[in-house]
């Protein structure tokens, strides 16, 4: 007997915990024997899996008025299809269908839900894009019909939906280069036959399409037009807002004070959940089309780590066409198919482009998020692809 299963055997009965030591030395010992038991990323995962589900069920259904992801609106909405009641573990079941974006050189690749939320970090907080008129906050992850597609089939994701007579479109890529700065882009287009004015917001949001993502500090740096989050650089935006406000937990949500003029440059919360908005006032004629770019890193950095002109000092349309440039060479080499049907066809150029964001160095993972690990199993498939 090894000295952690000493420990736990001693420590079962005082946290009554014996019923499920049987149940996990039943599941461990199903199969044929082998020399490890579970390897250990499984039980790092499955055990932060866990903590995740925890955490969902206790900061999820008490805050049901804030602003959640997709994933949350549907499958806590007893009238939608994607509905799933309650359990003591909460989890996205039903919407995993997020979409990795990156370079053939990233350590890690950013996601992009089904409606647009992008998080740039691994496991990490979000950013979103709303739209404000007439007092009513258009926020994509509680739209349905948002349309999404891949730029030529490489990992540039746009998506895009109408609302209010109000188009929305956000563009997200990674650009090429060795700094992995994330570009994400909201285009603003008025459909109305009359001028209008509305605010654009971005947000910083303590989730991703797993869960809750915990928050505890969030600053803004005027100067620098950069939002720092738990002291690494978050968002940086390529021009001042007009007005910025960060909240913690108790004063709820940063989308309640959408609509209000007030402002808070930095915040603290113990709990977990700050959250942040920077808003940018519109006018916009008929048929004018306004855009707001915000950069990011796909890892956590230090501002002082990376001067913030190598982020900004480019133009979403250049950093754009040599990512497109660059991918397009990558994914011109190898395997090439000629398909009859023209989904088919776009279909395979995607997975073609998309297997190289999983090279890892000397490692090929399975997936950009859970599955961020070696496994074998896996790898041993995404090889002969």
């Amino acid at each position: 007997m090894s000295i952690t299963q000493w420990i736990i055997k001693k420590l079962a009965p005082v946290w009554g915990l014996e019923e499920t030591i049987k149940k996990l030395n039943a599941g461990l010992n199903l199969g044929e024997p082998t020399n490890v038991k579970m390897p250990k990323e499984v039980v790092s995962g499955g055990l932060e899996f866990a903590a995740t589900g925890l955490l969902n069920m206790f900061a999820i259904q008490c805050n049901l008025d804030w602003v959640m992801p997709y994933w949350v609106n549907r499958q806590y909405d007893p009238t939608s299809g994607s509905y799933v009641p309650g359990t003591v573990l909460s989890t996205n079941l039903t919407h995993r269908n997020w979409t990795a974006i990156g370079t053939p050189a990233s350590e890690r690749e950013p996601v992009v839900d089904p409606t647009g939320l992008l998080t740039p970090w691994f496991d990490g907080w979000s950013v979103e894009f709303w739209v404000g008129k007439n007092k009513y906050l258009i926020i994509p992850s509680k739209n349905t019909e948002v349309y999404q597609y891949l730029v030529k089939q490489l990992p540039i994701v746009v998506s895009q939906f109408i609302k209010k007579d109000v188009r929305l479109r956000i563009e997200s890529f990674v650009a090429s280069g060795k700094d992995d700065i994330i570009c994400n882009t909201i285009g603003i287009e008025n459909l109305e036959s009359i001028p209008v004015e509305l605010s654009a917001f971005v947000s910083i949001r303590p989730y991703n399409p797993e869960g809750i993502a915990p928050i505890q500090r969030i600053a803004w740096d005027d100067a620098r037009r950069l939002f720092t989050v738990d002291g690494k650089t978050g968002l940086v935006l390529t021009e001042p807002p007009d007005r910025v406000y960060c909240s913690r937990w108790e004063d709820g949500d940063a989308a309640f004070k959408a609509f209000t003029e007030d402002q808070r440059p930095s915040v603290e919360c113990e709990k977990g959940l700050a959250t942040a908005l920077a808003e940018f006032k519109l006018s916009l004629e008929p048929g004018q089309v306004r855009e707001i770019t915000v950069r990011a890193l796909s890892v956590p950095r230090t501002p002082e780590s990376i001067p913030l002109p190598q982020i900004t000092v480019r133009s979403h349309q250049e950093l754009r066409q040599q990512t497109v440039d660059e991918w397009e060479k990558i994914a011109a080499r190898g395997t090439s198919l000629r398909l009859p049907y023209q989904k088919m066809q776009n279909a395979f150029h995607a997975n073609k482009a998309h297997l190289y964001l999983f090279i890892d160095d000397d490692v090929i993972t399975p997936g950009p998020y859970m599955y961020h690990h070696e496994y074998f199993r896996d790898a041993a498939y995404s090889l002969l692809a």
